[in-house]
């Protein structure tokens, strides 16, 4: 029940993570608008490559009858997960380099935005989140660390580096994102997490609601 995906689109690094129970580690290194993943964990192997804008070919296979497989279609992918009795869809649009793709598996909900050069990704793990290691070498990028049940969004406009770490324990979430010189922060101490995250970078908006473990994005 684990499941590594990894989206390259040009120097745009899209790193989606669903843990039903630990995951170990995951590195995602993109050279050059090609990007080779290979992740173990568990018995569960993810091997994609993606060129250019075009996605080539994405395969995941995982354990307990969990099989993915992708194959885009000049600027769209389609892809239907079935997880035991749990149904999940997942559908990824590309659109002059804006990919957005949404996941969704049981109570793990994870949700990547890639515009341009403009990376965000979010990461809502219902245990525990190890480590998620995220390297761009153009674009430059990311380290971030969950504990608990938290939100983790991380932001990179171009070669300035900008980096949004959120570190949340037990129902306490602390949310940053800094684009150039926009600045949005948003705390919610309580033991429901609600989240309003409201990014704008070169016209587009981004908005992230996070109920629970209930995760709607508007773009």
């Amino acid at each position: 029940t684990v499941l590594v995906v990894a989206v390259a689109v040009d120097t745009v690094l899209v790193v989606m993570v669903n843990v039903a129970v630990v995951l170990v580690e995951v590195v995602a290194v993109d050279v050059d608008a090609v990007l080779v993943v290979a992740v173990a964990v568990d018995a569960v192997l993810v091997v994609m490559v993606a060129v250019d804008v075009v996605l080539t070919v994405v395969v995941v296979v995982a354990v307990d009858a969990v099989l993915v497989v992708a194959v885009a279609v000049d600027t769209v992918l389609v892809v239907t997960v079935d997880v035991d009795t749990v149904l999940v869809v997942v559908v990824a649009v590309v659109v002059d380099a804006v990919l957005v793709v949404v996941v969704a598996v049981d109570t793990v909900l994870v949700v990547a935005v890639a515009v341009d050069t403009v990376l965000v990704v979010m990461v809502n793990v219902a245990v525990v989140l190890v480590e998620v290691v995220a390297v761009d070498v153009d674009a430059v990028l990311v380290v971030a660390v969950a504990v608990d049940a938290v939100l983790v969004v991380m932001v990179a406009v171009d070669v300035v580096l900008t980096v949004v770490v959120v570190v949340a324990v037990d129902a306490v979430l602390v949310v940053a994102v800094a684009v150039d010189t926009v600045l949005v922060v948003t705390v919610d101490v309580d033991t429901v997490l609600v989240v309003v995250v409201a990014v704008v970078v070169d016209a587009v908006l981004v908005v992230v609601v996070a109920v629970d473990t209930v995760l709607v994005v508007a773009v």
